[in-house]
């Protein structure tokens, strides 16, 4: 019999579509729209379809069972097997079972995704007019383009071997070879290939291959990649892009950027002796000895690096609508190549690896032999222990359809660091200490992240998927976190009053209102309640004859005035702490922080009454001569994000 927690793990993990199925006898039926779903399903990352079931607007759902239900799973099986109905079977008996909840039989039907081989899969007879793929939590009908990239897809095992007519030596950058050349002498020198000339080294290296009809021999799409000239490049794939992006504090500006601009040869080779270099130059280097007591400048740091980089530029679909984008921040690394990943998205079998379908293995091969990758199925694992290692925030991977790309977030926030640790346990007591690994784990993420989900726990954790949606549910209930959202969209933030408390400038790092012995956060405070006089329009300490409306308020503004260098997420906090409980002009605010008026309004205030996080006081004349902004303390209810600084 399935149970709630299962159907709450189904909602929160799984792509899920209730279908009430009654027919018009009122006895069940497969219905007609079941067959988009199907479709959408299978051409997308899988679901779970059941019958039985209607869904509410508001979310919830009742149980109208399915009394005919043999005849309904005969006449699903017949219409699986229906080449006029669907273009292929991927269900077996495991796939298909009857379940029964409060007294009443449902069918639980599971879609697995897709092979590439397999899609694209559709409905009727024509994929132009009958191939759906999911988006949210509705079906949407693919266009051309969509369809004839899942053909190719499916029939291309290595695509980038294929020879490309009309180019040849002369569309290479010959510094590129020779650069290649010398690293990979360096690396292995006792490989046979380091005494052939030219033309047999890159044969030997899949750069040309031979057409065994005809004997004759041409450019590879993956030699064109690696060493071609940015000209002949864009000849055959006139949508490449590739660029790398570096941000210093405040994230919306770049301070370094490489980029195909005509400027160097635009060839992946290129593009990863100039990244790499610059992804590792602030990399923090342990000091380690190797057997013969040398120092150790290559970490597992550098090396997940320069894994995260070969994983996007060999993975990438070339011909797909986005380019390739690697970007820097302060506090993490993304990686987004374009095109959906070739192996379904489950993520314990993803970070364990051994499960590999490189869209470009001729590629992988070339960087693997200068020392920029491993063998397949080996990237997320080696990744994954190198951040573990570190006690780095775990790395998350996100598949994305509309368009089609995947992005490698990889998070340079400790786990243990204290100005996570701190604010937890000085908040929740010595009951912090007594969760589980797995719950801190939770706590940590929603705190870090602003968030936490099953799906991003499921990426951390070896729990099964139900245990993880049982322990987030006892979170909620013992206080520790509130949850917001619906279906997949449904996700877990810390107490409200913790929010604004542990995002407070005067509640920072070494703070005596976060310490062990702190008379404001213990289990009982008195300040953390529902009707907590921090929080309140009468609060004694933010009301408008506080010293805080005064020189308080330039204590809490100290961080940001005396330090250009501070991201926009820690300047919006102060601002949003400023007018906590007191009306600011934009004059008052910009002199607070020491910023131009201007650049106040323009890159925070506007932003911010936008997202509702402050509010006018004439909000009906924006340009009032008298404007003043004040924070919005209360969550809007009709809003399913929570992040207050995104």
């Amino acid at each position: 019999m399935i149970t709630l927690i299962d159907f709450h793990n189904l909602v929160e993990t799984d792509e899920l579509e209730f279908k009430a199925a009654q027919g018009q006898n009122g006895k069940g039926e497969v219905p007609k729209d079941f067959w988009e779903t199907y479709s959408a399903f299978a051409n997308t990352n899988g679901g779970t379809a059941i019958l039985g079931i209607r869904e509410n607007r508001d979310g919830s759902w009742d149980v109208l069972g399915i009394q005919d239900i043999q005849k309904v799973q005969k006449t699903l099986w017949d219409l699986l097997n229906d080449k006029n109905k669907i273009n292929i079977n991927l269900l077996s008996n495991k796939d298909v079972r009857v379940e029964n909840i409060e007294g009443k039989d449902i069918l639980v039907i599971t879609i697995p995704r897709a092979t590439r081989q397999q899609r694209p899969v559709y409905t009727g007879t024509n994929p132009l007019t009958g191939t759906f793929r999911r988006n949210g939590e509705g079906d949407y009908r693919c266009d051309e383009t969509s369809i004839q990239r899942m053909f190719a897809e499916a029939e291309f095992s290595e695509r980038d071997t294929a020879i490309i007519e009309g180019f040849g030596i002369s569309d290479l950058e010959e510094t590129s070879i020779r650069a290649y050349r010398n690293i990979f002498a360096s690396l292995n020198p006792t490989n046979e290939a380091i005494q052939l000339d030219d033309e047999d080294f890159l044969y030997r290296l899949h750069v040309f291959s031979e057409d065994r009809t005809t004997q004759k021999r041409g450019l590879t799409l993956a030699g064109l990649l690696m060493f071609g000239k940015e000209r002949s490049i864009y000849d055959e794939i006139p949508d490449y892009r590739i660029n790398f992006f570096e941000y210093g504090d405040d994230t919306n500006d770049w301070i370094d950027r490489v980029s195909n601009d005509g400027t160097w040869s635009g060839n992946l080779f290129d593009f990863y002796r100039r990244v790499y270099s610059k992804l590792v130059q602030d990399v923090k280097i342990p000091f380690m000895l190797d057997e013969y007591q040398r120092r150790i400048d290559d970490t597992p740091i550098h090396k997940a690096l320069r894994e995260a980089f070969t994983n996007t530029v060999v993975h990438a679909d070339y011909r797909g609508s986005v380019g390739i984008s690697i970007k820097k921040y302060r506090d993490r690394f993304e990686f987004a190549n374009p095109g959906m990943s070739r192996v379904p998205i489950d993520y314990h079998r993803l970070y364990r690896g051994g499960q590999s379908d490189c869209r470009n293995p001729a590629l992988q091969r070339m960087f693997r032999f200068i020392g920029a990758g491993e063998q397949a199925g080996s990237g997320l694992p080696r990744i994954s222990r190198a951040w573990k290692e570190q006690h780095y925030y775990p790395p998350e991977f996100t598949e994305f359809s509309q368009p089609e790309y995947c992005l490698l977030r990889l998070p340079v926030v400790s786990l243990i660091a204290d100005e996570i640790t701190n604010p937890l346990s000085g908040y929740f007591g010595e009951k912090y200490h007594a969760l589980s690994a797995d719950e801190r784990m939770a706590l940590a993420i929603a705190y870090s992240e602003d968030k936490v989900t099953n799906i991003r726990l499921q990426q951390v954790s070896e729990s099964h998927p139900r245990d993880l949606t049982m322990l987030l549910q006892d979170l909620v209930q013992q206080g520790y976190l509130e949850a917001e959202g619906k279906r997949r969209g449904t996700f877990y933030h810390l107490p409200r009053a913790l929010h604004l408390l542990t995002n407070s400038p005067l509640l920072g790092e070494n703070s005596p209102l976060l310490g062990e012995n702190s008379p404001l956060l213990g289990e009982n405070s008195p300040l953390l309640g529902e009707n907590s006089p921090l929080l309140n329009e009468n609060s004694p300490l933010l009301n408008e004859n506080s010293p805080l409306s005064k020189q308080g308020l330039y204590e809490i503004a100290t961080i940001v005035r005396n330090s250009k260098k501070v991201s926009k997420k820690e300047v919006q906090q102060t601002i949003f702490t400023l007018c906590a409980n007191t009306w600011l002009q934009l004059s008052e605010i910009a002199e607070l922080l020491g910023r131009d008026a201007k650049y106040v309004q323009e890159k925070y205030l506007t932003f911010m009454v936008r997202q509702e996080l402050l509010q006018m006081k004439f909000p009906n004349t924006p340009n009032h001569p008298q404007q003043q902004y004040k924070a919005v303390l209360q969550a809007n209810e009709d809003s399913n994000n929570f992040t207050l600084f995104p």
